[in-house]
């Protein structure tokens, strides 16, 4: 009676390792999947902050700040002749 006991005992305790085993072993295959799918959305973020990047030093480029000023707000660039000196009316 204590041997069928014993034995019963050994195999449901066997048992339950290879379940958490089996539920080890799923865990870790979701926390790798999990993984790789934080790596590919920090690699398409890191690939958006370089262009965003990219733009930022295009845009603030004199000469595109200057073609902009010129062609969308009708700017136009100025003649030293054309500047005046505008003085205080308090000094003497």
């Amino acid at each position: 009676m204590k041997k069928n006991r014993f034995l019963t005992i050994v195999i449901v305790t066997n048992i339950g390792f290879i379940l958490l085993q089996i539920h080890k072993h799923n865990k870790v295959t979701e926390l790798l999947y999990e993984k790789q799918r934080l790596e590919q959305q920090l690699e398409t973020i890191n690939k958006e902050s370089n262009e965003l990047k990219q733009e930022l030093c295009a845009l603030q480029d004199r000469q595109n700040v200057k073609k902009y000023a010129q062609k969308n707000l009708q700017m136009s660039a100025i003649r030293l002749a054309q500047m005046k000196k505008i003085t205080d009316s308090n000094e003497s």
